[in-house]
Parts: structure tokens; C-alpha cells; sequence
């Protein structure tokens, strides 16, 4: 099953070839009605087959979403939630979920945290039963990895279960829900902490040392009483933290000005003289040049992209670069006003090489690729 991509002017579209079919029951269904979880679809017969255009406008897959939120047992309940909502709501409207194309180029989300939506490619095949299909979605999503031990154990083991024939989604989110410790964490109230208002007993050192203090009642402390009055404090501080927070232990560093430091400088291996490339912005504007340091490295207003643009043009989540051995591919995810290598405009999931000097365009903010 051959899947391209198409932008044209802000909307952006998926486009599946299929054999031509004939019209059926759910066709009719889809057109008479308006099913917020299927997306937007329009069907062009040609020369004997047909493609299914379907509008992906501000959307972006599963894949691409969990690359950028992480894999964790909370985003695999949020996602697994929607879409078993997503599929009790198509079958009030008769559509059967084998006709549903669930991989993770087809399922679409938009919206984040408590306003996730997931929006499902409806294509009237056999494409395989729920069980079948989402079992390769989670081993797709697997090879993202996840960041925490106890995560990966919850995430596993939701893909054993799903090696079953009969498991069900409610399944895999009950098993979630009891199994992730996130979602059963106390609530605790945050209190500022006043040293002056902490308790803790004062030792028998301290008291000395205040005895063998005089504070003047005016003008500055003498040299050897403001040495004296600095070390109570500190050995009250230093009493206050043992009682509150663990200790921190820190390496004692001496300057001597009066010497150099005089040491050859070292090689580095090859692996690590690898060149990184950079976007070195071109404008006269308030954005910053950004150096790729990363593998996949994300672009975008928001505060999660690895380089944060600040124009109001530029998507949340708008393109990624992609280092793969030693080259730079750009890939827009699917914005609303276009990633630019010159003046092509990018459709959603293109991979472009960058080469040195091209000019590379997010919306109406530019940068020089190095």
C-alpha cells in the first residue's frame, strides 16, 4: 500500500491508491453524516483504481507525536483511551473496525494533555481485526524506547498481553492504571520553608560561639567579629539543611593566579571530531542561530523543541532535523505554514538532505544551514 503526501496552499492531505470498489453501506454512512473521529475524506476514481484523499490539516501521526512526547505508560492510556472512544462511536454509525487502517502513519492526533483527539483513516479493505493491528502499532512505538525502568516494564508487558487474540483496549488501560505509580501518587501540599520559623535545637558549639561574640550596637563589626558572626551562621545553615535535605557534597577547586596552567592539549578520537551542523539565522529579527546536537533534533514555538523559534507564524511542534551518518535531513511535521529548502516547499514526512549554504525556511523565519 503505497501512502504520499500533498500540500496544497494551508491544507496538507494523506493520499492512499486502492483498487476501485464499489460503493457500500458505510460509504453512505460517512457522507450523510458528520463522524468527528474519521478524517476528512474524499474519494477520486482513475484509470480503474481509486485514491482516498484524506485532510491531515494540523495533524500529526502517532509515530511522530509519541517521538516528541516520549514513550510512557501515561501517553500509551491517553492514546489507547481515545481510541477504543474513537471505536465505540463508529460503531453506532454500523462501520465495522476491520475497514478502519490503524498503523501508525494513518492514526492522526491533534491537541495534547485532557484535549488529545485521535482521528482514524477509514478504507473500505480488510485490513486485519483491532487486535492485529494495534499489536503492530505497539511494536512500532516499542522501538522509540522509553525513558524510566518501571515504565518500560508496564510498556512490555502491555505488549505481551496484546499477543493475545482476544485481548481487549480496556484491558491494556486497567493494566496501565493499576500498574503505574504516577497515577496513584499522594497529593502533597507545597510549604514554604522559613528558616527563621523551622525548629531544630541550637548545639552547645553554637551557644559558645554566640557567647564569645559582641555585637556592637553601632557602626561596622569588627574583622574578627564579622568572621565569628559569619561562621554561626554558617554552622546554623549547615545545621538547617541536615535537618531538611540531604547532604551535597562539593569538590573544593583553589585558584592561584600567580601560576599557569600549562597542559598539552588533546586529540579526540574520530568518532567524537564528527562536524555538527548549525542554522544560523538570517534576519535582522530577534531569533537565535542553533547547533544540531542531536540525532533528531525538533524545531518549533514550543518550549519542547530542542530549537524554540519565537515567531507567531511558526507551529508548536513545526519540522525536525534528522542526523543520519554524518547527513542532514529536514522533515516538516505537517505545519501550518510550511518548512522551505529554497522555495520547495516541504509536504508532510518529505526527507530532505541539507547540503551547505541552503537556505532553509520555517514559515517566515530563515536560517542559512552550515
Amino acid at each position: 500500500m503505497d501512502i504520499s503526501y500533498n500540500r496544497m496552499h494551508a491544507d496538507s492531505f494523506m493520499i492512499i491508491e486502492h483498487d476501485t470498489c464499489d460503493s457500500t453501506f458505510e460509504d453512505k454512512m460517512i457522507n450523510e453524516n458528520e463522524i468527528g473521529c474519521l478524517l476528512k475524506m474524499t474519494k477520486i476514481s482513475l484509470n480503474g483504481s481509486t485514491q482516498y484523499h484524506y485532510n491531515i490539516s494540523r495533524k500529526e501521526n502517532i509515530y511522530d507525536y509519541v517521538e516528541v512526547e516520549g514513550l510512557s505508560p501515561k501517553i500509551l492510556e491517553k492514546i489507547i483511551l481515545n481510541l477504543h472512544f474513537a471505536l465505540e462511536e463508529l460503531s453506532k454509525y454500523l462501520i465495522s473496525t476491520e475497514h478502519i487502517l490503524l498503523t501508525n502513519e494513518t492514526i492522526f492526533v491533534e491537541g495534547s494533555g485532557e484535549n488529545l483527539r485521535l482521528s482514524l483513516c477509514y478504507l473500505p479493505d480488510n485490513n486485519g481485526t483491532l487486535q492485529e493491528q494495534f499489536r503492530l502499532v505497539l511494536e512500532k512505538l516499542l522501538s522509540l524506547g522509553s525513558n524510566a525502568e518501571e515504565g518500560n516494564e508496564i510498556i512490555y508487558e502491555l505488549y505481551d498481553m496484546s499477543l493475545k487474540d482476544d485481548y481487549t483496549l480496556m484491558e491494556l488501560v486497567d493494566y496501565i492504571r493499576e500498574k503505574n505509580v504516577d497515577s496513584h501518587m499522594p497529593y502533597v501540599e507545597k510549604v514554604d520553608l522559613d528558616e527563621s520559623e523551622c525548629a531544630y535545637e541550637e548545639s552547645e558549639e553554637e551557644e559558645f560561639i554566640e557567647e564569645m561574640v559582641e555585637y556592637p550596637s553601632q557602626g561596622k563589626e569588627g574583622f574578627f567579629a564579622a568572621i565569628a558572626n559569619s561562621l554561626v551562621r554558617g554552622v546554623k545553615r549547615l545545621r538547617f539543611n541536615d535537618y531538611y535535605e540531604e547532604e551535597v557534597h562539593y569538590e573544593d577547586f583553589t585558584v592561584y593566579p600567580d601560576e599557569e596552567i600549562d597542559e598539552r592539549t588533546v586529540l579526540l578520537p574520530r568518532a567524537e571530531q564528527q562536524v555538527q551542523g548549525r542554522l544560523v539565522y538570517d534576519g535582522d529579527g530577534m531569533e537565535s542561530s542553533f547547533l544540531i546536537n542531536k540525532d533528531v533534533f525538533k524545531i518549533g514555538s514550543s518550549r519542547k523543541n530542542d530549537a524554540v523559534i519565537n515567531s507567531k507564524a511558526v507551529s508548536g511542534i513545526h519540522a525536525k532535523i534528522v542526523r543520519e551518518n554524518g547527513n542532514y535531513y529536514l522533515e516538516d511535521m505537517n505545519s501550518l505554514n510550511g518548512s522551505y529548502v529554497g522555495s520547495h516547499n516541504l509536504n508532510y514526512r518529505d526527507h530532505i538532505k541539507l547540503k551547505a549554504m541552503d537556505i532553509v525556511r520555517f514559515a517566515d523565519v530563515s536560517y542559512v544551514f552550515m
